[in-house]
């Protein structure tokens, strides 16, 4: 008789519940990087602005400080 998808995930559930239980730092990366995605995929709107922020405001004052730094460097 087939297995119905409730007794299958409980039975990976029961089967990693073990394997961390017996090594618990194997899976501490993994909890901390599904912990992580998970965070993001909540603050979307929060990460994207961040990124604007340390990607695309840095970029947009150098570029609008480029012609003055060659100028600056024109007089040598």
């Amino acid at each position: 008789m087939p297995l119905s998808l409730r007794e299958i995930a409980e039975s990976e559930t029961a089967a990693s519940s073990w394997v961390a239980a017996s090594n618990p730092e194997k899976f501490r990366i993994a909890r901390v990087l599904s912990e992580s995605f998970a965070l993001i995929g909540r603050n979307a709107g929060s990460c994207f602005w961040l990124g604007v922020i340390l990607f695309g405001l840095p970029r947009v004052i150098f570029a609008l400080l480029e012609p003055l730094i060659e100028s600056y460097g024109a007089h040598d």
